[in-house]
């Protein structure tokens, strides 16, 4: 999936666990949360692992309803990759959708 904006062309990838977006430089546009019963924490990291430094933290607060996504506008660059860092699993966050360039 990509998307146009004023920037280019955006991609999208779904992330259900810890992990690399991209290895290379590019631009964090959005993240879509799909949460669950209990809350968690993420982390985007500037890099190709979970360390290094942080482009973006929050914990993600649990929902009554686990159906509702929450889109969260980022927009900030990346140098050496994007990497996205959460617990996941049972009742946490589902996943996310990352879009990027």
């Amino acid at each position: 999936m990509s998307m146009a904006d004023d920037f280019g062309v955006f991609k999208s990838s779904v992330k259900e666990a810890a992990a690399a977006v991209k290895s290379a430089p590019g631009y964090l546009k959005r993240i879509i949360v799909q949460g669950g019963a209990t809350s968690d924490t993420l982390t985007i990291y500037d890099n190709t692992a979970g360390s290094g430094t942080v482009l973006f933290k929050t914990k993600i607060q649990e929902v009554a309803s686990t159906t509702i996504p929450r889109p969260i506008d980022i927009d900030v660059p990346f140098a050496t990759g994007c990497y996205v860092d959460f617990t996941g699993g049972a009742n946490q966050i589902d996943f996310i959708n990352v879009i990027y360039s």
